[in-house]
């Protein structure tokens, strides 16, 4: 078996490049990379395949150390064609490739842990998954690049490449006691069907595998029952989930952990993980407001990936800023009514611009962005699964100008604090395999927001309009982003009078992903301040008038 191997390898590369003869048992052909890195690409990717079956069928472990060079090899063979990108078919490989190189390298790196218990593989596991967490960003930039050829845009894409953090610079610069990082690693184009996981703290650091077959079925099962309002089938899959990914990670953990971050991709980017109910309350327990959910222990946000997060949560924004509203208005759809009375509301609270009904253009929303703070939009949405970058939102107009799309958020300049995207789904995005979700969240994050609070499904126009009407009262508390939703949540949760109205479909479909430091709101003068400061020129204009009258008269 291993001859045949051995000779399909020959012939694999020699239809790469005719005459070259391997110099011993599958040797890497390094220098063959500058010559043809599409081609050799392939051949490495099929030699992988071959040598991990033929470690399944023999045992020997030789060849699960050659599988392991032959990913790792794929990698750098990914920066050559990454590097030429300008060629039509570098640009083809990037985009039909996406991130399977690096989650063969994951899985590769993780099983060589597993068969010399060299935390030195672990290292690369995640060196290997961040390559692959941004890998989006990168892909996004290089997409600048090609379609315009002015060089501000090329050096912008440049700059907006995420450069990739090891472990320990990750931790230094995000970890403290109170926090773990989770990452889910997906590897669907494995026969195997095996997903990863890792999960870091300040002082603690493994790489854990599980079957996504049964996620995904779950996963399913909670979508439904959220959407139906069924309790009873809601608490049986939400412990379940609870139990498959998180139960085994989070009981190790010291007691001081308080905090989750999450990055996510593929299906469990479908998951609103607040929701997973910590202990089974049975089927004796109907009220949706009396059940033990995580986001009770946690406070949870979300992370593209950890040298993203890295990078946004050194930028401080000490400075107070201004809220920019923007509330569409529509002939052919449904008016947000309960968005606008609450824009209306926050404009009385918070300093900044309100654009409503037929003022809310994309024109008008394009040109305010760039000097905004906090930045929410309150519209309607479509999402494109098909053509990500054809998903739009909605804004006032005629049909042909009433829309921004995807790919239109891609290409603005951001360097704002936090946008709010309250619209149906605008954090939902086709799960491209190893490109992950292609959402206005990711979008506006790409375009320079440090920090998206987007939505998960299509969400309720009331209650979504009290939750962020919360959130911005816990932020102007001092709270920072994602402690400011939890609370938001919790008090939503607790405040409402029936268990149907404290389903998580009104309220878990808003997450938060980015930077989570706090913000402050510029806030408007009160009413009652207002009064006083009005009174008191009123007072100090009477006493200058009688002055001069008294003076004019000759009175002293």
């Amino acid at each position: 078996m291993k001859e045949e191997a051995f000779e399909n390898y020959q012939q694999a590369i020699q239809a790469v490049v005719p005459g070259y003869v391997p110099s011993g048992s599958f040797s890497l052909p390094r220098g063959l990379k500058s010559s043809h890195p599409y081609q050799l690409g392939v051949v490495l990717k099929e030699i992988y395949i071959l040598l991990r079956k033929l470690y399944r069928i023999t045992g020997q472990k030789e060849y699960l150390h050659h599988a392991h060079a032959f990913a790792s090899y794929r990698v750098e063979v990914w920066d050559e064609i990454v590097q030429r990108f300008e060629s039509h078919e570098s640009g083809s490989t990037i985009w039909i490739w996406g991130r399977t190189p690096f989650e063969d390298a994951v899985m590769a790196a993780y099983d060589m842990f597993q068969l010399t218990n060299d935390s030195l593989y672990l290292e690369e596991v995640f060196s290997f998954a961040e390559r692959g967490r941004n890998n989006d960003f990168n892909e996004q930039a290089l997409r600048s690049r090609s379609s315009d050829k002015n060089k501000k845009i090329k050096e912008r894409s440049q700059l907006l490449n995420t450069t990739c953090i090891g472990r320990e610079q990750f931790t230094k610069d995000v970890l403290d006691g109170e926090t773990a990082y989770i990452c889910f690693i997906p590897n669907k184009e494995s026969e195997m069907e095996r997903d990863f996981m890792m999960v870091i703290t300040k002082s603690r650091f493994e790489v854990k595998e599980f079957q996504p077959a049964l996620i995904g079925s779950l996963v399913d099962v909670l979508e439904n029952s959220i959407q139906t309002i069924s309790v009873e089938g809601f608490n049986l899959v939400a412990y379940r989930l609870y139990t498959e990914l998180l139960s085994s990670v989070l009981k190790p953990l010291p007691a001081t952990i308080n905090r989750l971050i999450l990055s996510t991709d593929g299906l469990y980017a479908k998951i609103p993980f607040e929701v997973l109910l910590t202990n089974y309350p049975g089927n004796t327990e109907h009220d949706f407001r009396q059940l033990p959910y995580l986001i009770r222990r946690y406070t949870i946000h979300y992370a593209l990936s950890a040298s993203h997060l890295s990078k946004v949560s050194k930028s401080t924004h000490t400075e107070k800023t201004s809220l920019s509203i923007h509330v569409p208005s529509f002939h052919n759809k449904s008016s947000l009514l309960f968005s606008e009375r609450s824009a209306k509301a926050l404009s009385m609270v918070y300093k900044g611009d309100l654009l409503s009904g037929t003022a809310a253009t994309t024109m008008a929303f394009r040109s305010s962005i760039t000097k905004a703070g906090v930045i929410q939009l309150s519209t309607h949405a479509e999402a494109d699964l098909e053509e990500p970058g054809k998903s739009m939102l909605l804004f006032s107009g005629e049909p042909q100008e009433n829309t921004l799309l995807l790919s239109d958020v891609l290409g603005m300049k951001l360097s704002n604090p936090l946008t709010v995207i309250s619209a149906c789904e605008t954090g939902k995005g086709k799960s491209v395999y190893a490109e992950g979700s292609k959402s206005f969240a990711r979008a506006f994050a790409f375009a320079g927001s440090r920090s998206v609070l987007s939505t998960l499904w299509q969400v309720d126009d009331k209650a979504t309009s009290a939750l962020i009407e919360s959130f911005y009262k816990q932020l102007s508390l001092g709270l920072d982003k994602p402690s400011a939703l939890r609370q938001a949540k919790l008090d939503y949760i607790n405040g409402c009078k029936t268990s149907q109205t404290a389903n998580p479909f009104y309220w878990a479909g808003l997450v938060i992903t980015g930077d989570p430091q706090s913000i402050q709101l510029q806030k408007q003068l009160p009413v009652r301040e207002l009064v006083l400061i009005f009174g008191g020129l009123v007072l100090v204009g009477s006493v200058v008038f009688l002055y001069r009258r008294m003076k004019k008269s000759g009175i002293r």
